[in-house]
């Protein structure tokens, strides 16, 4: 699986966006998770610093979907969503 990650701004970031990105190479690990440069991707994660969520992504598409975080919060429905499209259990 290719998750493509899309960074806000940065201009009011709420918590620490890089963390999440690591986050998910750890918990994925057989997943490629890549910058959002427009290429192919089969998932989108959009990481917005705070709840204005306020970066430009309607160009970026990914084959599976595309998820908007604005908070740590926001951080396990992704991975519970990503888990399950790759056909694994976040345990594995």
């Amino acid at each position: 699986m290719r998750i493509a990650i899309k960074y806000c701004g940065g201009c009011n970031p709420r918590y620490d966006r890089p963390e999440v990105a690591e986050r998910l190479k750890s918990d994925l690990p057989h997943a490629k998770v890549v910058p959002a440069d427009g290429s192919p991707a089969d998932y989108v994660v959009v990481l917005c610093g705070c709840r204005s969520a306020c970066a430009q992504h309607a160009h970026l598409i990914g084959r599976h979907g595309k998820s908007i975080l604005t908070c740590c919060e926001d951080y396990p429905q992704l991975l519970d969503t990503l888990t399950r499209l790759n056909g694994v259990s976040a345990s594995e």
